[in-house]
C-alpha cells in the first residue's frame, strides 16, 4: 500500500445525449448525432460545467453509442464529436460503451 494514497476528488457524471448535447428525434425516438454538423451543445452546459470545474469536481461524460456496435454510426464519429466536446468544456475523462445492449 502506498504511503501517500492519492487524495479522493469529488466527481460528477455526465450523460452526453440530452444532457450535454440537444438530443435528436426521428420518428419519436430520442437518436445521437451522426455528425459533427447535428451536434449542439445545450446552452447552460459550458457555464455549468465552467462552476462545477471551479467548484472542484472532477467531470466525467459517461455516454453508451450502441449504434457503434450495430454498424450504424462510425465510431471515428463518436470520437470527433468526444474531441469536440472536451475542446469546448473542461471535461476530465469521456466513458464510452459501444455495445448494442
Amino acid at each position: 500500500m502506498p504511503e501517500n494514497p492519492p487524495a479522493l476528488r469529488p466527481a460528477v457524471f455526465l450523460d452526453r445525449d440530452g444532457v450535454i448535447d440537444r438530443a435528436l428525434e426521428r420518428g419519436g425516438k430520442p437518436y445521437p448525432p451522426v455528425s459533427l454538423g447535428e451536434f449542439e451543445l445545450m446552452p447552460a452546459v459550458p457555464g455549468t460545467c465552467a462552476r462545477l470545474k471551479a467548484a472542484g469536481f472532477v467531470l466525467i461524460v459517461a455516454t453508451n453509442q450502441p449504434d457503434v456496435g450495430r454498424g450504424t454510426l462510425d465510431r471515428a464519429v463518436v470520437n470527433q464529436i468526444h474531441f469536440h466536446i472536451r475542446a469546448r468544456l473542461p471535461i476530465d475523462r469521456v466513458e464510452v460503451c459501444f455495445h448494442p445492449c
